[in-house]
């Protein structure tokens, strides 16, 4: 078992990776680290924000951690996060379970965009408390961060599918993608999905030609009487 906490010239960044215990048996296992978003932040807040909808699969909470598949390299990893201090001075701890070799980095980028940790809203929040309907606002919402998707694959899946009927048909559109081409986490996590990325896309082309090359067979395929004559 590797772990890297002795490094510690590798444990801080200027993008807010924290003290970290990173742990790898073979490549594949799991590593804990924190992330120290700018303040102020609530992770309750800013993950539904990014949710939107209870019915969203992808992108869980259930009142004290989020959870999500994230995409590194050809694989899937669990990714589990929780806010362990007060808005005011935040701290984030993330868990990585599945095929966690090399992928920190990776995770922590993704974890930036997602939940907007590195935004600064400070001079918004300065402007909204001298107006007297968004201040009302501003003190209700203080630590929201605004989300964003994963990849533009993501983004592209949710604005198509979003945009049909209602959010809550968009949802189930976007759980069934994932379920059905998306990339599942590792055990004990299996239930996280993720939509993938453009190799995702491909795998939908790649078996709608397949189901369309099936029905072709079968529109076009000798009845018995052709086969007699």
């Amino acid at each position: 078992m590797l772990s890297d906490t002795s490094r510690s010239s590798d444990l801080r960044s200027p993008r807010g990776i924290g003290r970290s215990q990173w742990n790898v048996t073979e490549g594949a296992g799991s590593g804990t680290f924190e992330i120290k978003p700018v303040s102020p932040f609530r992770l309750d807040l800013t993950t539904w924000a990014l949710r939107r909808r209870s019915q969203n699969a992808i992108d869980r909470w259930d009142g004290h951690t989020y959870r999500r598949a994230l995409t590194v390299g050809a694989a899937a990893v669990d990714v589990a996060v929780t806010q362990t201090t007060k808005p005011s001075a935040p701290t984030l701890q993330v868990v990585v379970t599945g095929d966690a070799s090399g992928c920190r980095v990776e995770t922590t980028r993704a974890l930036e965009r997602l939940l907007g940790l590195r935004v600064d809203l400070r001079s918004f929040s300065r402007f909204a408390r001298g107006d007297p309907r968004l201040s009302v606002l501003e003190r209700r919402f203080r630590g929201v961060k605004p989300p964003r998707f994963a990849s533009l694959f993501e983004g592209l899946a949710n604005a198509v599918a979003c945009q049909q009927l209602t959010l809550d048909v968009g949802f189930q559109l976007l759980n069934r993608l994932a379920q059905t081409y998306g990339w599942p986490a590792e055990p004990p996590h299996g239930g996280s999905l993720s939509l993938g990325d453009l190799r995702a896309a491909a795998r939908m082309r790649n078996q709608r030609h397949r189901d369309c090359t099936a029905i072709d067979d079968l529109v076009h395929r000798p009845t018995n009487d052709e086969i007699v004559h």
